[in-house]
């Protein structure tokens, strides 16, 4: 019944179609050709990223260097920029600064 349906067939025969496994390897083969094709910029561009990271990080480094050298007199002796000469404190204790009692037409 079934070679009613779909006629006969020999092995000998030569067929003029592709089988269905050629064809899925044919397309296959492209599509991985077009994954390496999409892919191997991309990996460019990540290297290129990464040098222009690791440049901005050794100018930080250097600027920072040049910064320290430079203002190095000037610092107290253990490096610390807030010592006891350039604290500021607020004296009044008040957080409102006496404002507390006033209504928003006198301020």
């Amino acid at each position: 019944m079934m070679r009613k349906l779909f006629g006969q067939s020999t092995r000998d025969e030569d067929s003029e179609w592709i089988s269905v496994a050629d064809l899925m390897a044919g397309l296959m083969v492209i599509f991985l050709f077009l994954a390496i094709v999409y892919i191997r910029p991309l990996a460019e561009e990540r290297v290129r990223i990464k040098d222009i990271a690791v440049t901005w990080q050794e100018s930080e480094v250097s600027i920072y260097e040049a910064l320290e050298e430079e203002f190095r007199d000037d610092l107290p002796p253990d490096g610390r920029p807030d010592s006891e000469g350039s604290r500021t404190s607020i004296v009044d204790p008040d957080p409102t600064f006496g404002l507390a009692g006033l209504t928003p037409v006198d301020r």
